[in-house]
């Protein structure tokens, strides 16, 4: 769970930063087009960022065994 501030990237140059490592993260195989899609697309693109405040998150358990836990089974 992340909390903090979110917020429109209101230049260019920031909304193409933050699409492109978008890309790079999940489509690595297209990012040679990804000028062409920049181009023809970023005006229409709406892009967020998250000033991230606070990161929460449950940690696993595990077994004596060392085995993980699966859901809703007993210590």
């Amino acid at each position: 769970m992340v909390s903090g501030q979110i917020r429109s990237l209101p230049s260019q140059e920031e909304k193409s930063s933050g699409l492109k490592a978008i890309a790079q993260m999940y489509t690595p195989q297209w990012t040679a087009h990804f000028p062409q899609a920049i181009q023809s697309g970023l005006e229409a693109a709406a892009v967020y960022a998250i000033d991230i405040k606070e990161v929460t998150a449950k940690r696993k358990k595990f077994y004596t065994s060392v085995q993980e836990m699966k859901w809703q089974q007993m210590e």
